[in-house]
């Protein structure tokens, strides 16, 4: 385990301990971006410009309806005008 102090350096510089969670920020973006351009957070499950984020997006609501989403990304996904229901 490593102290606080060193783990807080580390983050500073872009260390990231958990890859999932690096993903999860990616792919969080990169919805914010689409809702910019489109007006909406409904990425079509084939979305041809991001195949990745259609998928991501309906892993998302996936998660939530078998309880795997935490409070916090919900709360996050609400936050920016994202549907749950499809």
């Amino acid at each position: 385990e490593l102290p606080d102090d060193r783990k807080e350096r580390l983050v500073n510089i872009g260390f990231v301990f958990i890859l999932f969670d690096s993903l999860w920020e990616e792919n969080f973006a990169a919805l914010v971006l689409y809702k910019q351009k489109h007006g909406d957070c409904m990425v079509p499950d084939l979305y041809s410009e991001d195949p990745k984020l259609g998928r991501w997006v309906s892993h998302q609501r996936f998660a939530a309806k078998v309880g795997k989403l935490s409070d916090d990304r919900k709360e996050r996904l609400v936050n920016i005008g994202f549907s749950f229901a499809k």
